[in-house]
């Protein structure tokens, strides 16, 4: 996570170089954030079978902490470097996982025929999910001075309520294209009990409906379950973007302010090279510029002939 800040750290001087410091500031204090990590240090470290001796001398507990640790130093790195709209994911229900199901169940006829979830697994994701809420709430009231917005984005719960009462989830009650999941313990792709990344290929077979799975491989989930993730965290996103969507009144008055008020005798600014855009709309000359060059590879393939 480290290396992720440093590279960060590296793009926002060459944005600098590009569009000035002020704007790479401004950039960055306005753009939103999205951190994801920790499940993998569960499934595959932790509970990996390769590492029987971390499980022998460190309890679940003080792992979920460690990891804990490591997320807030990241985001606290993120706050160092001018990002103020941080949403931090939790795990998901990663003990229903097709994949962890056939791996880590206690009997072959669990892993290959019931395929009930991994319920010492789920405990461990909502414990760490609590965890990471509570820090979450510190964290925003120890730096609300600075205007920092923090949301928690939650994938544990919409897969809980998938399981629950997969057929609620109808076009007609919720806005995805779908009538409901019937598949929850194994993946769309071949068997979908194991297979994952490059085992699920163009040569694997597919289910004939992935709408009606909650999973496409042994870990990814479908479009549909993805859709019900993201429309259940909506209001998380909008707590910390809402000042940052114009309103109706706002857009009219930009397109207003486009069209009649920008000419000759308008107030510009000095240094219009450190603008991205030139209005309320139309990009600055040297955002022109930089486009063009990003596409000149392009263009000169196709005038060749």
């Amino acid at each position: 996570m480290s290396t992720q800040l440093e590279y960060f750290k590296q793009y926002k001087a060459r944005l600098a170089s590009t569009i000035g410091q002020e704007g790479a500031d401004n950039l960055t204090t306005n753009a939103v954030f999205f951190v994801n990590c920790a499940v993998n240090d569960f499934v595959n470290t932790f509970y990996g079978p390769g590492h029987i001796s971390l499980r022998a001398g460190t309890t679940i507990g003080q792992y979920e902490d460690f990891v804990l640790q490591l997320l807030q130093e990241f985001i606290q790195g993120l706050v160092s470097l001018g990002a103020r709209r941080i949403a931090v994911s939790g795990v998901p229900l990663f003990g229903c996982w097709p994949s962890v199901i056939t791996l880590y169940s206690s009997s072959i006829t669990n892993a290959l025929i019931t395929r009930a979830c991994n319920d010492t697994l789920n405990a461990v994701g909502n414990d760490y999910n609590m965890k990471v809420q509570a820090a979450l709430r510190t964290q925003q009231n120890s730096s609300a001075n600075i205007g920092l917005k923090l949301a928690y984005f939650d994938t544990y719960t919409p897969m809980v309520n998938i399981r629950r009462n997969p057929a609620a989830f109808d076009p007609f009650l919720f806005a995805c294209l779908f009538v409901g999941i019937d598949v929850t313990n194994r993946g769309c792709c071949g068997t979908g009990l194991l297979e994952g990344g490059p085992l699920c290929n163009s040569f694997s077979a597919l289910c004939a409906n992935r709408s009606e799975y909650e999973f496409f491989d042994s870990v990814h989930p479908t479009q549909t379950t993805a859709s019900i993730i993201v429309n259940a965290n909506v209001a998380a996103i909008n707590s910390i973007t809402k000042d940052l969507q114009p309103s109706a009144n706002n857009i009219f008055f930009a397109i207003l302010k486009t069209v009649f008020l920008y000419n000759p005798d308008s107030y510009a600014c000095s240094d219009a090279l450190k603008y991205v855009f030139w209005n309320s709309i139309h990009p600055s000359p040297k955002t022109y510029k930089l486009l063009f060059v990003a596409a000149k590879s392009d263009i000169d393939f196709i005038i060749a002939d």
